[in-house]
């Protein structure tokens, strides 16, 4: 199935976001109250910090699933952490 223009920007919304703290997070949410791609985006990025996660030490990439937190595993590098250089 092909992307729509909305999908592919609320991608890019919430990579971007991820890297804000809380406070601009709220700051974006009053900003934009009737922006939905944007509040979607803001909603996602923030259910997400509750959630557990890892991330790889080389690509930075975020994974949520349990065997990956567990392995301490890399899906996109394909490696265990420890194995890493």
């Amino acid at each position: 199935m092909k992307k729509t223009d909305r999908d592919w920007m609320l991608e890019e919304t919430i990579r971007a976001y991820r890297g804000l703290d809380d406070d601009a997070l709220g700051v974006l949410k009053a900003h934009w109250p009737a922006d939905r791609v944007r509040q979607e985006a803001i909603a996602t990025v923030l259910a997400e910090r509750d959630r557990p996660s890892i991330t790889c030490p080389a690509c930075r990439m975020v994974s949520y699933n349990p065997n990956d937190i567990r392995e301490r595993y890399c899906g996109h590098c394909h490696q265990f952490h420890n194995e890493m250089p």
